[in-house]
């Protein structure tokens, strides 16, 4: 493993001439020449020469000091994510989730309105659409309970479905965009 090295907090200067990169990232590609080329969702693609691209990957968003490798020949000098241990049923829960938001995407919902999280305060996994009038939230319940939804942290209704292994993801998709299209949140 390199040996790594504290990075100083960045300056109020520095984070004023640093770029920042706000919103959905299309692809990020980085080039034989050692420079990043990201292409936002919406707008120009943002090329960073080696040196901003030292500079971009050295800030954390809450300026405290991070650890970089102090040899890059050996990688990129990312630290590994924790792992983080879930119980089987809250991996279910979510895998759903994740497949739900998919289907979403078949059903013409864009990728900028939909996530599929968990919620902590709800301390379950939700698939979330954001509309002009509100954030909504299918909560994924436990076996044999109906799918609740949540309009802006208040119950809103539930779906005609149970979450049982009969009703599959692509169901409980259509069923939440004829919900939100009969409160007339999609056109």
């Amino acid at each position: 493993m390199p040996r790594t090295k504290k990075a100083p907090a960045a300056s109020l200067s520095d984070q004023v001439t640093s770029p920042v990169i706000t919103g959905a990232v299309r692809k990020v590609e980085a080039n034989a020449d050692g420079s990043w080329t990201i292409t936002p969702l919406t707008g120009r693609p943002v090329t960073l020469t080696p040196a901003a691209a030292v500079q971009f990957t050295a800030q954390s968003s809450t300026n405290a000091p991070i650890e970089t490798a102090a040899d890059d020949s050996a990688g990129c000098g990312c630290v590994p994510a924790a792992t983080v241990e879930m119980p089987a049923a809250r991996a279910a829960a979510l895998h759903q989730a994740r497949a739900i938001c998919g289907a979403l995407a078949s059903l013409g919902i864009p990728a900028a309105r939909r996530s599929a999280v968990y919620d902590e305060e709800a301390r379950r996994p939700v698939v979330r659409v954001a509309t002009d009038h509100g954030l909504y939230a299918l909560h994924i319940p436990p076996m044999a309970q109906p799918f609740a939804v949540y309009r802006d942290g208040r119950r809103n209704g539930s779906l005609g479905a149970r979450r049982v292994p009969a009703v599959s993801d692509d169901h409980v998709a259509a069923l939440y965009v004829a919900y939100l299209r009969d409160r007339g949140e999609l056109g």
